[in-house]
């Protein structure tokens, strides 16, 4: 009985051992016999029209089934291209053709090899990494790729000492992606399959010389609802852009022609040193602000003497500066850079500190002008004068924007003059830029001088324009008079610096009371030195505007000051008159309120 047991264990064991031989390991993948890779003949055609024209030498394509890690790049030599280079045909070893029933592509291509981006398990899917250059994409029938264009172009060309360029869609507009996804098989096409990544930015070199038409490939269609930006740089630094805010909208493998961009070139770059700012708004929010020294100031971006926002800015710029002379303005002498952040205004006196004045605006999304704003940066402190004929409170000791005081014994220079002030605007524009002839003072950016009336809106709107009509108003609205400039308050549109308002015109002042005042005790008139004294005061002779020609009158010999008052029912603002002529004649009196006229301060 014991051997016949040990004979059976024996046996089943061996039987059992025998079957546990077939048995798989769950855990093991399965191991699947490789296909073998096929050689054939295969031609590359490219499309009839689009930014490839011709296959070159060196030309690297891909050539893909279902798995990327089989895909091969095939370069193209000279003898595989036609003579028209539309063609070249090429046998190419190593291929794994991707069959499906729902189609009878099974290889799949792509142009340029260095852009092509194709995921792990890409079927007859192509993918690209790289979106700066023409991309294409082709499905195999009986061995012939036939491509299709994958991109848009912007096209523009520049002089300057740039190397690179950055082109940016606004409002992070997409003009590129990390990975873009096409279809292409025999079947369907669909050449904006997936998208993954959108990029705001594309960039690259510039090539040929300064001024030769370069090229920027956007995949799909070219959409920028909100513009595009577009920089300039070299060794790594953006210095110059052009920002246009226009919708733009081509078709794919259509071409964006920008043409010569060179006169649009606008500073960009510009990165202010914030946390050094000096705050200009301590003593009050203003429609002018002063600075007499060289370093970064602020201002909060509210409506001139409140505490109302201006609404949302997108863009500040400088609109003009000037010397107050006619020498040729250095642009970015007074106002070296401009930059908005965190509701603030934030601009650079340069190092090399020079006098004049300056006009910032800033602008929303739209580039419409929202507000603007006096910089004023005189050559000499301004003080106070005490109580006079002219006002009882403290007076500044030179008009609005003049760089120095006007000399008691000496010829006043124009930059004693001034700016000059249609009544009830806040914004200046230049004065008289000599002291013997009558030329505006020469300015870095454009002002301009029209024969029309405009609204109260289209006066801010535009601070760059003088509105004259003979012996009209610069505003078509006689009811809007009160609070554009007040006697004993300040108003929204005061353009004087913070702490001082446009001066009162008090009947009980020398100055202020009466009709022709030459001759009197308090009024000295010296036109050899193109001047006259009230007390302590010593103003300047400086001329005035009046006229839709932009032409400056009356250097030496006229005087226009305007103060708070207004005329109801005129189209007049008060102030004071005056010509030497023949028969010196210095009146206070009503004057059309399209006059531009000078500005003495007083401190309330």
């Amino acid at each position: 009985m014991k051997k016949f047991n040990k004979y059976f264990i024996i046996c089943a064991g061996l039987v059992l051992a025998a079957c546990g031989g077939d048995k798989k390991d769950p855990t093991v993948d399965p191991v699947v016999p490789e296909p073998d890779p096929e050689t054939r003949i295969l031609t590359f055609t490219l499309p009839e029209t689009g930014f490839k024209t011709a296959w070159e030498a060196g030309d690297e394509i891909v050539v893909h089934g279902e798995y990327a890690a089989r895909e091969v790049t095939v370069k193209l030599a000279a003898g595989d291209i036609s003579g028209d280079g539309k063609t070249a045909v090429k046998e190419v070893s190593g291929l794994y053709p991707y069959v499906n029933e729902e189609c009878t592509s099974t290889l799949y291509a792509s142009w340029p090899a260095s852009a092509t981006g194709n995921i792990k398990h890409c079927f007859w899917y192509t993918a690209f990494s790289d979106t700066n250059t023409p991309l294409l994409a082709a499905c195999e029938v009986e061995n012939n790729f036939v491509f299709h264009n994958i991109c848009s172009a912007v096209t523009f060309s520049v002089t300057g000492d740039f190397d690179s360029y950055v082109f940016t869609g606004r409002k992070d507009t997409p003009v590129g992606y990390e990975l873009y996804q096409v279809m292409v098989t025999d079947k369907v096409t669909n050449l904006n399959q997936f998208r993954r990544g959108p990029l705001v930015n594309i960039s690259g070199d510039l090539v040929g010389e300064a001024g030769s038409v370069q090229t920027a490939y956007i995949p799909g269609d070219i959409d920028l609802p909100k513009g595009f930006v577009l920089k300039f740089g070299k060794d790594g630094q953006l210095t110059k852009a052009v920002t246009d805010k226009h919708a733009f909208a081509v078709d794919q493998c259509g071409t964006l022609e920008l043409g010569d961009v060179t006169d649009r070139l606008e500073d960009f770059g510009v990165e202010i040193d914030t946390d050094s700012a000096v705050s200009l708004a301590t003593g009050g929010n203003a429609n002018c602000y002063m600075v007499n020294a060289a370093g970064v100031y602020s201002f909060p971006t509210l409506k001139g003497n409140s505490s109302t926002s201006i609404g949302s800015v997108e863009t500040v710029k400088v609109l003009w500066e000037t010397w107050c002379n006619t020498s040729e303005v250095t642009p970015k002498s007074i106002i070296k850079a401009v930059m908005y952040e965190n509701s603030k205004i934030f601009f650079e006196v340069p190092e090399e500190y020079h006098p004049g004045n300056a006009l910032i605006a800033a602008l929303d999304e739209d580039d419409n002008l929202l507000w603007s704003w006096h910089i004023w940066a005189p050559e000499t402190p301004v003080t106070d004068v005490a109580g006079t004929q002219y006002s009882d409170l403290p007076t500044m000791s030179r008009n609005l924007g003049a760089l120095v005081d006007t000399p008691a014994s000496a010829i006043a220079p124009p930059e004693s003059f001034g700016l000059l002030y249609q009544w009830g605007r806040k914004d200046p524009f230049p004065g008289l830029g000599s002291n013997t002839e009558n030329v505006s003072a020469t300015t870095a950016g454009e002002v301009s001088y029209v024969n029309e009336q405009t609204t109260l809106d289209g006066g801010i709107q535009n601070p760059t324009t003088f509105y004259y009509v003979s012996e009209k108003d610069w505003q078509n609205n006689q009811d809007i008079v009160s609070g554009l400039w007040a006697e004993t308050s300040k108003t929204l549109y005061d353009p004087c610096p913070p702490g001082y308002e446009v001066p009162e015109r008090k009947s009980g002042l020398a100055f202020w009371g009466g009709s022709t005042i030459v001759g009197q005790d308090f009024f000295t008139l010296n036109s050899d030195l193109c001047s006259f004294k009230v007390g302590d005061h010593v103003f300047p002779l400086s001329g005035r505007i009046s006229s839709d020609s932009g032409l400056h009158e009356g250097v030496g010999e006229r005087v226009q000051l305007w103060c708070g008052r207004w005329d109801s029912g005129t189209q007049n603002g008060y102030g004071f008159s005056g010509t030497t002529g023949e028969t010196p004649e210095f009146r206070r009196k009503g004057t059309i309120r399209s006059t531009g006229g000078s500005i003495r301060c007083v401190k309330r």
